[in-house]
């Protein structure tokens, strides 16, 4: 029980990533005018109706990367959230890049921050308890986590 409550975990933290990385995006779209312009009312609505239709996208274009860099990072026991947070901003600069050939700087932007917030979100969820999988190795003598 204790490894598929591990990846239950995994796959909670990455789909509450790809919906944080849903929401910055929308938010980066949504205020990305002019410092002096007000800001838009209806502005938290907007932002959620984006985050649900990026949402989706975010965790396809993502699932690559993470199906190559969440069991090399399980397999360590890496914990830093640094790490899980430059991971995801690397994976969301390079999505934006390879999707589209001329990149604007509001979309390197949007990238960086939906990477940002997913790699804080997926180590908040999953990657602090990386590689406690409930055996020996996840534990100290003590039965705490070594």
């Amino acid at each position: 029980m204790p490894a598929l409550r591990r990846l239950g975990v995994i796959a909670l933290g990455y789909l509450l990533a790809s919906v944080a990385a849903g929401i910055a995006m929308s938010t980066t779209v949504w205020t990305s005018g002019p410092l002096t312009e007000p800001v838009p009312a209806g502005l938290a609505r907007a932002v959620a109706s984006g985050a649900i239709i990026i949402a989706p996208f975010v965790a396809l274009i993502a699932l690559l990367p993470a199906l190559v860099l969440v069991p090399l990072l399980e397999r360590n026991r890496v914990r830093a959230a640094g790490v899980y947070v430059v991971l995801a901003v690397l994976t969301g600069l390079g999505a934006i890049v390879l999707i589209g050939p001329s990149t604007s700087a509001i979309e390197l932007v949007m990238g960086s921050t939906a990477g940002l917030a997913a790699g804080i979100v997926y180590w908040a969820v999953a990657g602090r308890r990386a590689g406690d999988w409930g055996t020996a190795r996840g534990r100290d003598a003590t039965g705490g986590h070594s």
